[in-house]
């Protein structure tokens, strides 16, 4: 079907497609994994963009949950992920290299870019290579970019002792993060928080959490009676908790729940009909602000 697609002249597998997925996002969520490895292979796709609530393709596959999904998301990681990509071009070498070819790579470049090269001889000597001010970097070709020795032993340390993999998490799903998030917009503290010696109660988790799930949906807002369902998706390991019962209806005892322990981080947009579904918004937070503080953590 893919190459068939592929046939096609007005089908683009590098375009987004409605909620900013790709082809690679909509093959992790199906937990399609030979379909993950041809859109690699065959059209260089890898998981190095988010769609528009945040998430990486291997976001998706773990939001699906099961063994079949986990492999996707650990191929995702461990080799489809921009920062493999990148490792492997500064050793001119493809994303699918194997171990041995990664270390040929590896002897090569560093050969080519060590210090000790640039102690005596003449350019002409070194094949062509031009030291620069640092006396540290190199080029090999017109076409080739210039690394130092350190970006070289980074990347092949990258694609050895760390598997080559990847950072493709949502950071709204850290619930670290969101925590701290969550603490600077009510005004608390934030330095050193960590779950095993905060002070934070289960209010504080389920705001954080419940804040996170919401902003897959920006300022839209998540409908009520889709609220658990999504919960179970980015928080797997963590039941949604149980809504004490206080006489009304069932959707409503969950509104009122939830302005009561994260009303001042939630608020509740009533439903436009009878027959509607009230929303719950973040009042302060944004996936903007999210991958701000992301960056600054890193």
């Amino acid at each position: 079907l893919a190459e068939y697609l592929a046939s096609l002249p007005c089908v683009s597998f590098s375009t987004k497609q409605r909620q900013g997925h790709t082809p690679l996002h909509k093959a992790a969520w199906g937990g399609h994994l030979s379909l993950l490895r041809h859109l690699r292979d065959v059209h260089g796709l890898l998981d190095d963009c988010t769609d528009d609530a945040g998430n990486y393709a291997a976001d998706l596959a773990d939001m699906a949950s099961t063994e079949r999904h986990r492999r996707c998301a650990k191929f995702l990681r461990e080799e489809c992920s921009g920062a493999r990509a990148r490792s492997c071009a500064i050793l001119g070498i493809a994303v699918t290299a194997g171990t041995e070819e990664v270390r040929r790579a590896y002897l090569k470049r560093a050969r080519e870019v060590h210090p000790d090269r640039w102690n005596g001889g003449s350019a002409s000597d070194r094949g062509g290579e031009e030291k620069n001010d640092t006396g540290r970097k190199a080029t090999t070709g017109a076409n080739r970019e210039v690394h130092d020795f350190d970006t070289v032993r980074r990347a092949y340390e990258h694609l050895t002792l760390e598997d080559g993999v990847g950072k493709q998490r949502n950071p709204a799903h850290s619930i670290h993060l969101m925590l701290e998030l969550n603490s600077t917009q009510s005004g608390g503290a934030v330095d050193g928080i960590t779950l095993e010696n905060s002070s934070f109660q289960d209010n504080d988790l389920f705001k954080a959490r419940l804040v996170a799930v919401l902003l897959e949906y920006g300022s839209k807002g998540l409908e009520l009676c889709n609220l658990r369902k999504k919960w179970c998706q980015v928080w797997p390991d963590e039941p949604f908790p149980d809504v004490p019962s206080d006489g009304g209806r069932k959707k409503g005892s969950l509104a009122r729940y939830i302005e009561k322990i994260a009303g001042d981080t939630v608020e509740i947009i009533p439903p436009e009909k009878p027959t509607g579904s009230a929303r719950a918004v973040p009042r302060k937070a944004t996936r903007e602000e999210v991958e701000k503080r992301a960056r600054r953590t890193d």
